[in-house]
């Protein structure tokens, strides 16, 4: 590092959305931007399927952070689906940004920017490489092959990574198990969220009204981009079990993605469309929470579930699958119910519990908002703070 200048920190991710990982990555660059001499380099994110409205606000969001003192980069070729065209391009555009910058670290994110990222890195000399995968692809998302290649290009990309950040113990040690950081080293840094956002006691008539739901309902809410990997087919398949206890229910879907269609057929072949609510997209999330009863959570993968901590912090009880990192929010009978991943019987079990046992959702309610101060934003950036530091001094020795 040239002596009389600030850590040259550089974040590569492929696509900015209001996505976990992306909300990771920005809280990361512009929470830092005082300590780093931070570039937050980033694709056009024409995947995303982001409305006008939640393109307005990553936007704004961009914005702040380049007021806070990002320098952001738009790499025209950094697309998250597999192109060897574009990944190529991509990979030149990257190596010729690092070599102009010479970066004290490049931290990497998701598994296709993590990919380009590294091997860019390692081209252009970069003292110190580490890469956040925000959950891995091994299982959930695709079929065997496609998994096992994923599996393949990671063993290889180890060789390339000088520190792997798992968002959860149960992440790490599957990367463990898998073999993917023999050379890396591992680190567990929970992702931050904005907890005392979500901890007021918000306005369940209001919330509900906003939605359109009636103040006596008994509602069941689930919360994140409808994705097949996300499980929402499980949860309403499982809700027809709910039903026949609690005709009352209704559920709300909150967010957007390629499965909605299908799940707005399922629900109508099914007599449910008038039980069903899709509220899409939602950048108001803590006036939208307290209309919840229960927090579903299907997932077939999950890093973590950031949403499952402003769940917690919101006081509003969980029922999720037991899948990825989920467990590390998730403790069972402790902060939630978790239920194998996939089970719709086990599913449709934990939703109708908690609806029925108000004394157990609000034992549940107060051992959560207590555990999620863990995964607070402050907690990240001061791990990630450690980690930069250690490493840059690595690279001075």
């Amino acid at each position: 590092m040239a002596s009389g200048r600030r850590i040259r920190l550089v974040h590569v991710i492929t696509r900015m959305d209001r996505g976990g990982s992306a909300q990771n990555t920005l809280d990361t660059a512009m929470g830092l931007a005082k300590e780093y001499d931070t570039h937050l380099v980033h694709g056009p994110s024409l995947e995303s399927a982001m409305g006008p409205a939640e393109r307005a606000r990553v936007e704004e969001a961009l914005a702040r952070a380049e007021a806070a003192g990002v320098s952001r980069v738009v790499c025209p070729h950094l697309v998250r689906a597999v192109s060897p065209a574009r990944d190529l391009a991509a990979l030149r555009e990257l190596k010729r940004l690092f070599s102009r910058l010479s970066p004290d670290v490049v931290h990497t994110h998701t598994s296709k920017a993590g990919a380009l990222g590294r091997l860019a890195a390692a081209a252009a000399g970069v003292p110190a490489v580490i890469h956040t995968p925000h959950g891995h692809v091994f299982y959930g998302h695709f079929g065997p092959v496609a998994s096992r290649g994923y599996l393949a290009a990671e063993r290889f990309l180890d060789r390339f990574t000088h520190v792997l950040v798992a968002l959860t113990t149960a992440e790490a040690r599957d990367y463990e198990a898998l073999g993917v950081a023999r050379k890396a080293a591992l680190v567990v840094v929970h992702s931050g969220v904005d907890v005392e956002r979500f901890a007021g006691q918000g306005d369940r008539t209001a919330a509900r009204a906003a939605l359109g739901l009636s103040p006596d309902a008994a509602v069941v809410g689930c919360v994140g981009g409808l994705w097949p990997h996300k499980g929402q087919d499980v949860l309403l398949s499982a809700m027809a079990r709910v039903w026949e206890i609690r005709p009352d229910a209704v559920l709300v879907f909150a967010g957007q993605g390629p499965m909605e269609e299908e799940l707005r057929r399922r629900a109508g072949e099914m007599g449910a469309a008038g039980r069903v609510v899709f509220a899409g997209w939602r950048d108001d999330l803590p006036q939208v929470l307290p209309a919840l009863d229960v927090m579903a959570h299907p997932a077939k993968n999950e890093g973590m579930g950031r949403v499952l901590v402003e769940a917690l912090a919101a006081g509003v009880p969980v029922a999720a699958s037991d899948a990825g990192g989920i467990r590390d929010v998730i403790l069972h009978g402790r902060t939630g119910l978790l239920v194998p991943a996939g089970d719709q019987q086990a599913m449709a079990g934990a939703v109708s519990r908690l609806l029925s046992d108000p004394a157990l959702a609000a034992r549940l309610v107060e051992k959560g908002r207590e555990h999620a101060k863990a995964f607070s934003r402050k907690a990240m950036l001061a791990a990630l703070n450690a980690l930069y530091r250690e490493w840059t001094m690595r690279e001075r020795a």
